[in-house]
């Protein structure tokens, strides 16, 4: 059993290392943007705002219920 638990604590260090590589990168997209890119980022990525939009509205009801 001690084995799995240290098996799956590597997979959680895995993903973690993954994302948090990823994370500036992610940022970078939404940070000092010129108009263009913007119109360029709405354009493409309007779902993927909505979605964020939504589940962050989500996670702030959710919350306050507890």
């Amino acid at each position: 059993m001690r084995n799995e638990n240290i098996k799956l604590s590597r997979k959680q260090e895995l993903v973690t290392d993954f994302f948090d590589g990823w994370v500036e990168g992610f940022y970078s997209i939404y940070d000092k943007r010129t108009l263009f890119s913007k119109i360029l980022n709405n354009l493409f990525r309007g779902s993927m705002h909505k979605r964020f939009s939504v589940s962050r509205e989500l996670i702030i009801d959710s919350g306050s219920h507890s």
